[in-house]
């Protein structure tokens, strides 16, 4: 038979697998329905809350009027963690429901944008750390960096990254999504000719090794090294309203370390556990499921964050809100 045929016999196999793959995951369901149904609720609340929170504070910083870089660069930073809580959560959601297996096309079309999109993000917070970095210890080259030609390059750099560590995943050389038994989520199997801790190497722990790195030196510089600390004269001591640009810089500094120290807290549990101790992965499938959730929970914290530690997004959320509400009532 060639490949143009269509077999018949072929088509009854194809169906009888498709109905017993399906009744499996029937059972899994019928096995853990009250864990499935506390995850399910859980993450509606993760997903729906993380969404608003993020499109809250996002709008916040666009409307703005008074724009910067670090603004248009948490801006980015915003919308990317909006993508994945709006988006990849629902797919998560939507995965499990379907009670049907995916095809590997399929598999792909749900994971393989979140591997670029996740990788955006981590090298994304590093750019705006690299920001923050240069407007405290370099205040003098900072002009050169936040202009319109910095803003680009700091956003288009962590995109292209991120497209370059998911290619492999596009074409296939790293390996395929597909529905693996015996709970029938997308995994990735991976092949020998690119291996799946690349993306953990180069999309995780560089940008955020080299992103602790850089809090190290400001919080030497914010304390150890601060301005008039003593008597000790700073290399770049602040004059006339410098000083009160760097507290507000140093302000913004430690709300992104926050951040993204939370980040770290919540992303680690899924990489440590399924690389040291794989065996608590067997038997259910609900540690897998949770371990993505907790990772999703950065998500609904962040925003949470920025609100807690920035006077001016509470202000201009409240300010923004107060509008809304005037708009709706007077209709």
């Amino acid at each position: 038979m060639n490949n143009g045929t269509f077999s018949p016999a072929a088509g009854v196999v194809a169906a009888n697998f498709t109905h017993n793959v399906s009744a499996a995951i029937e059972k899994i369901w019928l096995t853990y329905t009250a864990p499935l149904n506390g995850w399910l609720a859980f993450t509606i609340i993760i997903w729906i809350g993380g969404s608003l929170f993020n499109l809250a504070i996002l709008l916040t910083v666009l409307f703005n009027r008074q724009r910067s870089s670090s603004k248009v660069l948490i801006a980015h930073q915003l919308l990317l963690d909006l993508l994945q809580c709006a988006l990849s959560m629902p797919a998560d959601i939507f995965s499990t429901l379907y009670l049907r297996p995916f095809s590997s096309p399929g598999c792909a079309v749900m994971r393989v944008p979140f591997v670029w999109i996740e990788c955006t993000a981590h090298w994304t917070a590093l750019a705006t750390t690299v920001n923050r970095f240069v407007a405290i210890l370099f205040p003098q080259f900072y002009k050169r960096v936040s202009g319109p030609a910095g803003i680009f390059w700091f956003s288009a750099v962590p995109w292209l990254i991120g497209f370059l560590l998911s290619l492999p995943y596009q074409t296939g050389y790293g390996g395929y999504f597909m529905s693996n038994p015996p709970w029938y989520r997308c995994v990735l199997i991976s092949s020998d000719k690119f291996s799946i801790n690349n993306i953990l190497y180069f999309g995780f722990v560089t940008p955020m090794a080299l992103l602790a790195l850089l809090y190290l030196a400001l919080s030497l510089r914010m304390t150890v090294f601060a301005p008039n600390r003593g008597n000790r004269v700073s290399y770049s001591v602040p004059v006339d309203g410098m000083k009160q640009r760097l507290q507000k810089r140093y302000a913004v500094a430690k709300m992104l370390f926050l951040s993204s120290m939370l980040y770290v807290v919540f992303y680690l549990p899924n990489p440590v556990i399924s690389w040291a101790a794989p065996q608590l992965l067997n038997g259910t499938p609900m540690p897998r499921m949770w371990l993505r959730t907790v990772y999703c929970l950065g998500f609904f914290i962040n925003p949470v964050v920025f609100y807690c530690m920035n006077a001016g997004y509470r202000r201009d959320l409240q300010n923004m809100l107060g509008k809304l509400t005037s708009h709706f009532t007077s209709c």
